[in-house]
């Protein structure tokens, strides 16, 4: 039989181990809504409305996503969520599992200095859905590259040299 503290013990070491676990997605420092729209929304010169449109949908397909709805002539698109972590815990007598997803909001529009796509991210936990602003920075932020990367790729456009900034201008398409 165990004692009273080792079985408080346990519990604690269970408990930290659901929030390791689950840190890629939802601990560490939150992401601001400053950085959620910093590092979603790009602009790209040199291309069309609907050439950036049509490698929004292919990115997100091509990373897994199920594309809920799109809407091409509005340019908007609306990703099903996607489970990215499953988390277990549990001991000898029970078990429990949670699924973390995501899921994206694609806008693309024309703006001032070019094609401007905006992704705002939707995080669920349990099937729950949680504030984007309850995202780690460094997962999202990941999330957002991982997006506009494949998303550029499609364009054709040429990465710059440095990604320390996620937002701002992109070169032409070709």
């Amino acid at each position: 039989m165990s004692s009273p503290l080792l079985r408080a013990l346990r519990a604690a070491l269970a408990a930290l181990a659901i929030v390791c676990a689950t840190a890629p997605m939802v601990a560490c420092r939150p992401v601001t809504a400053a950085e959620l729209q910093d590092w979603g929304t790009r602009t790209y010169a040199g291309t069309t409305k609907a050439a950036a449109f049509k490698a929004s949908f292919s990115a997100v397909r091509a990373l897994g996503y199920d594309v809920a709805t799109a809407d091409a002539g509005a340019g908007q698109l609306r990703t099903a969520p996607k489970i990215v972590v499953v988390t277990a815990s549990g001991n000898q007598y029970s078990a429990q599992a949670v699924a973390q997803s995501l899921a994206w909001d694609i806008d693309v529009t024309q703006g001032s200095q070019g094609i401007v796509v905006h992704a705002t991210p939707r995080g669920y936990s349990a099937g729950q859905a949680i504030p984007a602003t309850r995202l780690s920075a460094s997962y999202a932020k990941q999330a957002f590259e991982t997006l506009f990367g494949e998303i550029e790729r499609d364009m054709g456009v040429v990465p710059p040299a440095s990604t320390a900034g996620a937002g701002g201008a992109r070169g032409a398409a070709r």
